[in-house]
């Protein structure tokens, strides 16, 4: 039985979005503090790329999705500045009711503008894909 092949993209997009996140959270220790932001920002960017793509039922509340994003960012007690623009970009999906791209943006410049604070330029430009 011939082996089974791999289907690649054409697109110039990455098939992983955020590589960056998971690039920057497979090089930490499992309890290392430093995961709990970057695990907040990648579940926050994957729940935006699923309600992009799904509309409002990605934030369903018997789902699974919104529960564990609103856990992993409520986690980062002490990363406020972070929290605060991580709610406000889930709280901006949670009171549209269809996706935006534009009013997500907005909302996602905020964390962009906290990973350049923190020195991390390759996790802020991620937030741009």
């Amino acid at each position: 039985m011939p082996s089974p092949r791999i289907r690649r993209s054409r697109s110039q997009q990455p098939a992983l979005r955020h590589i960056a996140f998971f690039d920057a959270i497979a090089g930490l220790p499992p309890y290392a503090p430093e995961r709990c932001p970057l695990t907040a920002t990648l579940l926050t960017l994957r729940l935006a790329d699923e309600w992009q793509r799904s509309g409002p039922a990605a934030l369903d509340p018997a789902g699974s999705a919104l529960a564990s994003t609103r856990r992993a960012i409520a986690e980062c007690d002490d990363e406020a500045p972070l929290q605060q623009a991580l709610n406000a970009a889930v709280d901006a999906m949670c009171a549209l009711p269809a996706p935006d791209a534009h009013a997500l943006a907005l909302r996602l410049d905020a964390v962009r503008a906290v990973w350049d604070a923190r020195l991390a330029p390759e996790l802020a430009e991620a937030l741009r894909a």
